[in-house]
């Protein structure tokens, strides 16, 4: 199945859909349980880096999963404006964050990973 995004009509926040095409448990902003949870979502919405990186924030474990994990965890910090794994980068980068290895390495794994998500929906 190809990961979907869905746009929340009742708390406006973006969430993955499951395989009957309503979208996954959430919570609303303030944290409070979504009505909007296990409903059909508003919109399906075109599948970014962002959107994509942003359902990664709970990997938890080794390696790869380690990586995008962390790294969607921080790139949180640096707002909505970029959608590519670049533009992460010059987001981070005017943040004054220094590009060392590791960073670079999780931008990779990451990037790599949604290639392989996009080209999975390509063949779909």
């Amino acid at each position: 199945m190809t990961m979907k995004i869905g746009l929340c009509g009742v708390c406006e926040g973006e969430h993955r859909t499951l395989q009957d095409g309503t979208l996954r448990k959430h919570n609303t902003p303030d944290g409070a349980p979504c009505p909007g949870s296990r409903r059909n979502p508003a919109a399906i919405l075109p599948l970014t880096f962002r959107r994509w990186l942003t359902t990664q924030a709970n990997r938890h474990g080794h390696g790869r999963d380690l990586y995008i994990g962390r790294l969607a965890r921080a790139a949180q910090l640096y707002g909505d404006d970029w959608t590519t794994t670049e533009d992460l980068a010059d987001a981070m980068g005017a943040a004054g964050v220094n590009p060392n290895a590791a960073l670079v390495r999780y931008l990779t794994e990451a990037a790599d990973e949604y290639k392989t998500v996009l080209e999975s929906a390509r063949q779909t």
